[in-house]
């Protein structure tokens, strides 16, 4: 007992130290996860996720005294599913009296959501609880409760963990030395763990278990005693071993844990809190920066099944977005390289795993990888994300590793891509099935396809009958950050053709895509007999690319900034307002989606608008419902004219261009 009471007040007092750190401190409950679940499905609750985990967990509500100790869920992020109300809930009983000490009784000083941390804190009689959950690793969670006493009198213990599951959902067992959850739908088992501390009895009945624990606490003036739980996930036994010996590790020095969780955490914040923009002092706008830090990490996510590598799901808590997406691994890796770099890297070869031999990356990938999607790619932007992660972090053999495939992958377009072989390449799939083509933009339902139709290419390449600018213009893009790594890499022949090529490509893209008329660029008809003269976000995407002239720049610049077309309350909405066919809840056909509103505004500091460019920013950031000043989640979408939140919550590219936004970048 006197080494474990030993171990216990070191953790103590640095519990304490983690939630009084600066960085830490600033940035309570910046998103709303206070939630207990009504149901397994219930997606309008939200987690807290960490270090890759696949599952994660909540906070009572503050005026929830019923659930005061418990922490809700965990969520299985790749089930889409809440596995319990609370598996995890803490009690105590006064061993004099044989009285349970009631947390609904007690005094709440706080329940809060610090960067890294779950926190809720009580003080009952004369006992001050507190109750932390930190992840360890992408397995585990450790939740500590930390007791001491307020006066000179004091008072002994026994402290209980107990929880539940949602019937149908699981079931519950026990061994010697855990209590085992078996989901349903997965062999990926969750159980609950005590490492070498003491236990009097464990024991499930029905959906619940319970453990007590064997010796007695003493609870003292000055003096810190603690208790331990682990939650953790395991795909197979070496997994499931391997987290019963971190848990032993962490009970035998757990400064070396809270240590490493606050000095990560103050790093990311350290890092993304500075920005050079001229709103970069305003504290709201520092807080809704660390909103995107949050939804990020929280949507991180570790190899798992197939998966062989970390990266980030476009939503943990939407069941559909369970995996790995191209494109969105393209913008995810983009602002990670700004306080994450080696997930940055990671992310990229999470998608990069998978590149076939023909160079195509898929569509998404999954945990099963018979659910990957082969019909189609995304947009070629894997260039670009390389490119910014090689200028955070000068990591010259990360660049050497991806060239090779980053030039397969580009070379792939104008092999499968390129209906007439003449230079300008058509968004398609791998079958005849338009969906796959649309899904191939990204941009899925977009106005400008409503005529599309599907041409052949090869028995495994199907085209658009349309050349879509946004596509020729990411390539163009491609050629000169090829260029780049080339002359990095020393491969200067290659550099110099990459150069020559971005250059021809410039040229066919102002002298067919840009509608001199109009003023704007458009879509075109494969036999480029006609403009497909649509107003969205394809139209700005030269300036980005640095694929316009000058002239054309300033005439996109006066549509972008049309109230009728693109400068509604919140900006670059992904039709024009006066277009007789937006819905402002129609996916892409009238929302603001933010990675093309980021694109839009680099665009228009790419020729000078720099001072235009910083006017949208700040419209974005003050304009778009719950960013500013709010606990509010981050959305999928927005609409343009109100700028309420539309679709999914937690959305992880739309964070990333906020924060690429915020940091300049």
């Amino acid at each position: 007992m006197k080494k474990f009471f030993t171990v216990v007040f070191i953790l103590g007092m640095l519990c304490t130290a983690f939630a009084q750190e600066n960085h830490v401190l600033k940035y309570r409950n910046v998103l709303n996860i206070r939630n207990i679940p009504a149901d397994s499905k219930d997606l309008t609750s939200f987690a807290f996720c960490d270090l890759g985990s696949w599952f994660g967990f909540a906070l009572p509500a503050e005026d929830a005294k019923e659930y005061r100790g418990n922490f809700a869920g965990p969520y299985l992020v790749s089930e889409g599913c809440w596995l319990g109300k609370s598996l995890v809930k803490f009690s105590m009983k006064d061993t004099k009296t044989g009285r349970d000490i009631d947390l609904s009784e007690g005094k709440l000083v706080e329940i809060s959501y610090y960067p890294g941390c779950l926190t809720q804190k009580y003080l009952i009689d004369n006992i001050y609880l507190e109750l932390y959950l930190i992840f360890i690793s992408n397995r585990t969670a450790v939740v500590t409760a930390q007791l001491s006493s307020i006066d000179d009198s004091p008072s002994a213990v026994e402290i209980k963990w107990s929880g539940n599951v949602f019937e149908n959902v699981a079931k519950i067992s026990k061994s010697a030395n855990e209590i085992t959850i078996k989901p349903e739908k997965t062999t990926r088992q969750l159980f609950v763990h005590w490492g070498s501390q003491a236990v009097k009895k464990a024991e499930t009945v029905n959906n619940t278990y319970s453990v007590e624990y064997e010796n007695n606490f003493l609870i003292e003036k000055n003096k810190y005693t603690s208790a331990y739980l682990f939650v953790s996930q395991a795909q197979n036994e070496a997994e499931r071993k391997k987290e019963q010996v971190l848990a032993d590790e962490f009970l035998g020095y757990p400064k070396k844990f809270f240590d490493f969780n606050r000095n990560r955490w103050n790093g990311y914040l350290s890092k993304i809190t500075k920005t050079d923009e001229d709103f970069g002092d305003d504290f709201d706008y520092r807080r809704a920066a660390v909103k995107c830090l949050l939804t990020l990490i929280n949507n991180w996510k570790s190899p798992m099944g197939s998966l062989k590598h970390d990266g980030i799901v476009p939503s943990y808590s939407h069941n559909y977005f369970t995996g790995f997406w191209a494109w969105d691994s393209w913008k995810h890796a983009s602002a990670l390289a700004y306080f994450e770099p080696e997930l940055a890297k990671n992310q990229m070869r999470a998608m990069f795993d998978f590149q076939n031999s023909k160079g195509m990356i898929p569509d998404c990938v999954f945990i099963d990888s018979t659910q990957n999607n082969w019909l189609d790619t995304k947009p070629p932007l894997a260039a670009w994300a390389v490119w910014n992660i090689y200028e955070a972090t000068k990591d010259k053999a990360f660049l050497r590793e991806f060239y090779p495939k980053l030039v397969k992958y580009h070379k792939w377009w104008y092999l499968e891509r390129d209906h007439d072989k003449n230079g300008l390449c058509e968004y398609g799939a791998t079958k005849d099935t338009l969906e796959a083509a649309l899904w191939e933009s990204g941009m899925d339902n977009a106005i400008r396809f409503d005529g599309a139709k599907m041409l052949k290419n090869n028995n495994e390449a199907f085209s658009l009958n349309q050349e879509s600018v946004d596509l020729n213009s990411y390539l163009c893009a491609e050629k000169v950050y090829l260029a780049k790594m080339a002359e990095v890499l020393g491969f200067n022949d290659e550099a110099n053709a990459y150069m020559t090529d971005s250059g021809l490509l410039k040229g066919k893209i102002q002298d067919n895509f840009f509608d001199k008329k109009s003023g704007y660029f458009f879509d075109i008809s494969i036999d480029r007999k006609k403009y497909i003269p649509v107003y969205g976000p394809e139209g700005w995407i030269p300036l980005w690319a640095l694929a316009a002239s000058q002239v054309q720049a300033e005439a996109v610049q006066k549509i972008i900034f049309d109230s009728d077309k693109f400068k509604t309350r919140v900006p670059f909405p992904t039709v024009s307002a006066d277009n007789p066919k937006l819905d402002v809840k129609g996916y892409w056909r009238g929302p603001v989606w933010l990675d093309q509103a980021y694109f839009g505004i680099v665009g228009l500091k790419n020729y000078g608008f720099i001072n235009d460019a910083g006017r949208l920013t700040e419209r974005i950031f003050d304009r778009l419902d719950g960013y500013i000043k709010s606990d509010k989640p981050i959305r999928e979408n927005y609409n343009p004219f109100t700028g309420e939140g539309l679709k999914a919550n937690h959305f992880s590219w739309s964070a990333a261009h906020l924060l690429l936004l915020w940091l300049g970048k």
